[in-house]
């Protein structure tokens, strides 16, 4: 009796977060940065700003549902002398957590994302061994990756993190930057608050080894 009173208290609560996280609600102007050096000199970078969100009542009216739209830039940079780099990429997306346990089989979660325009020196293929970047000296052509609509469905289990990456592609030069905007969450099942936030990271590979950069927004809940 003692453990049905405990439990019927505990949903109480978390359907009470839910109904206060479900609300309409606005968060702007967030930014993040990380810099780093090399053992070989390398100095990388990368930057994000203009992070965003807005959620807004669900249109199944569901308590256990949200709707989200997001937003925001995002920048890497490479610099350091012309030839030690032999490739480099960049990947940026959005990881989502969900701590709560009340839901059986976790949450499900939906994410469709319209034309992004990906410019400063992104390649469909891997760049090949040997080519440098183009690091010192030189312009930066204006070529444009056009990444397609997507949709795509996934669940995340309880106590469960999920990172969802939709920009992932080698550089041939040395910045690389894109807009996220009108980025559309839905959430499906969770009794309890959701928590998204926006990460960019950089990969490189010199003549003596390898290293990454990463940086992460502000923890949203929704």
């Amino acid at each position: 009796m003692r453990r049905l009173t405990v439990r019927f208290l505990l949903g109480a609560m978390a359907l009470t977060t839910a109904l206060a996280v479900g609300a309409q609600g606005t968060a702007d102007a967030a930014s993040s940065s990380r810099h780093h050096k090399t053992q070989d000199g390398i100095y990388l970078s990368a930057e994000q700003r203009e992070l965003h969100m807005r959620t807004y009542q669900p249109l199944d009216s569901s308590m256990m549902s949200r709707d989200v739209y997001l937003g925001g830039k995002t920048r890497v940079t490479i610099k350091g002398p012309r030839g030690t780099v032999i490739e480099g990429a960049i990947e940026a997306g959005y990881q989502v957590g969900y701590p709560v346990s009340f839901a059986p089989n976790g949450i499900t979660i939906g994410m469709q994302t319209p034309s992004l325009s990906i410019s400063g020196g992104l390649s469909a293929g891997a760049p090949l061994p040997g080519i440098p970047l183009p690091l010192a000296g030189g312009s930066i052509t204006p070529n444009v990756t056009i990444i397609p609509p997507t949709t795509m469905t996934f669940s995340v289990e309880q106590g469960g993190i999920e990172t969802v990456p939709l920009v992932n592609r080698p550089m041939n030069q040395s910045i690389a930057y894109g807009d996220f905007s009108g980025v559309q969450m839905t959430v499906k099942g969770a009794i309890g608050p959701v928590t998204i936030r926006q990460y960019t990271k950089l990969k490189v590979r010199t003549s003596a080894g390898q290293s990454e950069v990463v940086t992460y927004g502000p923890a949203w809940k929704v």
